[in-house]
């Protein structure tokens, strides 16, 4: 259960960051084509399928976690994981640019625009999908988290439910369309940082094996937890 308490709190967490940094985005798309049941429903498919996509995601990173639970290096991919939630966390929009600049992501943000031109569920699904691939260091950190669980179904459902809380501000605002000023977006950026550095240290305690109940277990030589008791 430990882990669906760490995704809701990174998704809130998170939420406040996603407000200030994809909150222009989510105002230009447009929503207000459609009115009443119509609209909720685009808005409602949008996220749904962004959060989709975070799952899928989760799945593979959680896939790589558990080949290292096999082969009895758990503990130092936990470790390795906190150290770049940290980096990600401090260094954002160096990482940001690196990733941005990669064909990929220009690819995504051209199919990204063409979406936008329609007013179709399928596009708004396109669009949501789209969206959870754009490059962002909170994503990642997210990511890299569900690594650390090594299991498929919980890193599944841990991007699943961070996607869903996250996105609960973004959707008010889909349906407020209130304008995001610059002075907000930065106010609430530090938030995002503190709240991944808290995520990347306890990854590292955890990895450390240093004996803690539940924080930081002993993992034996076949990559199972030694009781701490």
């Amino acid at each position: 259960m430990e882990f669906i308490i760490a995704a809701i709190i990174l998704g809130l967490g998170g939420s406040l960051h996603c407000v200030g940094m994809c909150g222009p985005l989510i105002i230009s798309i447009p929503f207000e084509q459609n009115t009443g049941i119509k609209k909720i429903t685009a808005i409602i498919v949008y996220f749904f399928s962004k959060a989709a996509i975070y799952a899928v995601m989760g799945a593979f990173f959680a896939l790589i976690g558990w080949s290292f639970k096999i082969i009895t290096l758990q503990q130092w991919l936990s470790v390795v994981a906190g150290i770049f939630i940290i980096l990600f966390a401090v260094y954002p929009l160096y990482f940001q640019k690196k990733l941005a600049s990669i064909n990929f992501f220009a690819a995504l943000k051209t199919s990204f625009k063409k979406n936008m031109l329609q007013n179709t569920l399928w596009s708004y699904m396109q669009l949501g999908a789209l969206n959870a691939l754009l490059p962002c260091g909170l994503i990642y950190t997210a990511l890299l988290a569900a690594a650390a669980t090594s299991s498929v179904l919980k890193g599944t459902l841990f991007m699943f439910i961070f996607g869903i809380t996250s996105a609960i501000p973004l959707m008010v605002l889909a349906i407020a369309k209130t304008g995001i000023n610059m002075s907000l977006r930065q106010k609430l950026r530090p938030v995002t940082m503190y709240l991944s550095i808290i995520i990347g240290l306890l990854l590292i305690i955890r990895g450390l094996g240093l004996g803690i109940p539940y924080l930081s277990p002993v993992y034996g030589p076949h990559g199972e937890v030694i009781s701490c008791h």
